[in-house]
């Protein structure tokens, strides 16, 4: 006989199956919607920059070349963020677009509180840019007809600072602080890589940012310098609560990160968080660096403060023959205070090995002085110059040489050209 009782129902086990797939799907959505609504939620205040789904694509011709797709980041106060990756990453695009030097097609991007639109005027652009931003580039961008404190007391007259004279004490200050208080009046052209990156990092502190950004910081720069650089930045993050957004490619510089961003085809493949004993030890690492081993022959250490200038002066008169006469008594201050300095690694024309093979090329063609005479040159010498008081420099001898200099260097350039 045929059973007309119609479909039948499904067994308990199953519908209690169906039911717990189902809420957990619906967590899984309320969970999603919290997210994106965080996500969406204007900024804190301790959060500095905040990138929400972020993408930018140039036009080549009727292409589209994409540079940065879906990129989520948020930024804190007393951070310091390293973006890392290889070249064509997309490292450099997403800092233009953390930075309103750029604008996103297409996601949300907020700078300091500050909602960051394609209908945002330059003038706020730049107003954020000049008072929240310190920017300091590979390149330096340092005004070449501008003194070393003429550029960084830029920033504040265009911030519109009171006076002339509080413009110049600050300056002055943060060229201390970064070891550039005895270079005051050089031009970019006379200062080395090292000098004008430090002036750089001096003019982007200029009025007092919250951020400091710096895009290939030490792309140019010898491993000695970088230390340098990098013991300037890590204490304005550890001691100040600078925050500092840092691209590079140098892969040994991201242990002093408490986040590393990895970026890979305009993406953000990981987030790595560094552990603090990783960063101690590196920072560890580049303090013992800068200082270098009392000593030790190597890149010349020079002090790195406005005294500088004036304990480099030679002495003259009564007080250098006392000193004299007191078999260089005066000779142990002057070591301690430039111990007691912060001292900077240099490197000067003689440390490169291109240098020394111009040297010894231009004397094998012009003929170099032999042992003999160079040391009875020596000998003439420290006679005039015990002659006239220790310390002080015959001004013949002195004359004759920055006479002789130009010239010098004009054919020693001649022969490397040679």
């Amino acid at each position: 006989m045929a059973d007309h009782s119609g479909p039948q129902s499904p067994r308990g086990d199953d519908l209690s199956h169906a039911e717990a797939t189902l809420a957990a799907m619906q967590r899984a959505a309320e969970l999603r919607e919290a997210e994106e609504r965080k996500l969406d939620a204007p900024p804190t205040a301790d959060e500095l920059i905040k990138l929400r789904n972020v993408h930018k694509t140039y036009l080549l011709g009727v292409e589209g070349v994409p540079a940065i797709r879906g990129v989520d980041l948020t930024v804190r106060r007393g951070e310091f963020i390293v973006i890392l990756g290889k070249s064509g990453g997309g490292k450099s695009t997403m800092l233009n677009l953390m930075t309103t030097i750029d604008k996103p097609s297409r996601g949300d991007v907020w700078l300091c509180g500050t909602r960051v639109r394609e209908s945002t005027p330059d003038a706020v652009l730049a107003e954020l840019r000049l008072r929240r931003l310190g920017f300091v580039f590979q390149s330096f961008n340092l005004v070449g007809s501008m003194t070393a404190v003429e550029n960084v007391e830029l920033p504040m007259v265009l911030a519109g600072w009171a006076t002339a004279g509080k413009r110049r004490e600050r300056a002055e200050q943060l060229l201390g602080r970064v070891g550039m208080g005895h270079r005051l009046a050089y031009v970019p052209s006379q200062l080395s890589g090292g000098e004008a990156q430090r002036v750089a990092i001096a003019r982007a502190l200029a009025n007092r940012p919250d951020i400091l950004v710096g895009d290939e910081i030490t792309g140019d720069l010898d491993p000695a310098t970088t230390d340098v650089v990098m013991s300037i930045l890590l204490d304005l993050n550890r001691a100040h609560g600078v925050t500092v957004v840092m691209v590079t490619h140098e892969v040994a510089l991201k242990s002093h990160a408490h986040r590393v961003i990895h970026m890979l085809d305009g993406r953000i493949s990981r987030v790595e968080v560094v552990p603090p004993h990783v960063r101690e030890a590196a920072d560890k690492a580049v303090r013992e660096a800068v200082a270098g081993p009392e000593g030790v022959d190597g890149p010349r250490l020079v002090a790195g403060d406005a005294s500088h200038a004036d304990s480099a002066k030679p002495a003259s008169g009564a007080g250098a023959g006392a000193g004299a006469g007191a078999g260089g008594s005066s000779a142990a201050p002057e070591g301690a205070a430039r111990a007691r300095r912060r001292r900077v690694m240099m490197r000067r024309p003689g440390d490169y090995p291109t240098h020394q093979f111009a040297v010894r090329r231009f004397q094998a063609e012009h003929g170099a002085p032999t042992e003999a005479g160079a040391s009875a040159g020596s000998a003439a010498t420290a006679g005039a110059a015990g002659s006239q008081g220790a310390g002080e420099e015959p001004a013949a001898a002195s004359s004759s040489r920055e006479a002789e200099r130009p010239s010098t260097a004009g054919q020693v350039a001649v022969a490397v050209r040679g």
